[in-house]
C-alpha cells in the first residue's frame, strides 16, 4: 500500500510527484541533506562508462524540479548509482540555469500539445 504525506505519495521505491508546470514523475529516492538541500537519487541498471550521459543528467534536473516544487527546498545536486558498476555513486551538480532550461523545454512541449487541440 502506498505511503502518503503532505509532499507526495510513496509507491514502491519511488516518490510520485507532480509540478504546477504540468510535469509528473517517479523519483527513485529523495535525499534530504544536512545542508538544508534535497537531492534526487536515481538508480541506473547499467555500467558506468567514465562519464555521465546527457539524458541521465537531464533526468536528475527534471527530478530536481519536482522536488523543489513539492518540498520547497533548494536542489543543488543529484546522485546516480550505477548498479552494474558495483553501485558506483556519482554526484551531479545542478544549477538554477539548468532549471530555467528545463522550464523552457517543458513550455515548448506544452505549446506543441496545446497547438494540436
Amino acid at each position: 500500500m502506498p505511503q502518503e504525506d503532505a509532499r507526495g505519495q510513496r509507491e514502491g521505491i519511488g516518490w510520485v510527484l507532480s509540478s504546477p508546470s504540468g510535469i509528473r514523475g517517479i523519483v527513485d529516492e529523495v535525499l534530504f541533506l544536512n545542508d538544508g538541500t534535497a537531492a534526487p537519487l536515481d538508480y541506473k541498471y547499467v555500467e558506468y562508462k567514465d562519464r555521465t550521459f546527457k539524458n541521465h543528467r537531464f533526468q536528475l534536473i527534471f527530478y530536481g524540479r519536482l522536488i523543489k516544487d513539492n518540498f520547497h527546498v533548494p536542489v543543488t545536486r543529484g546522485f546516480i548509482i550505477y548498479t552494474r558498476s558495483k553501485n558506483k555513486l556519482i554526484e551531479v551538480p545542478i544549477h538554477e540555469g539548468d532549471f530555467r532550461a528545463l522550464d523552457g523545454v517543458v513550455k515548448g512541449i506544452l505549446d506543441v500539445i496545446q497547438g494540436c487541440r
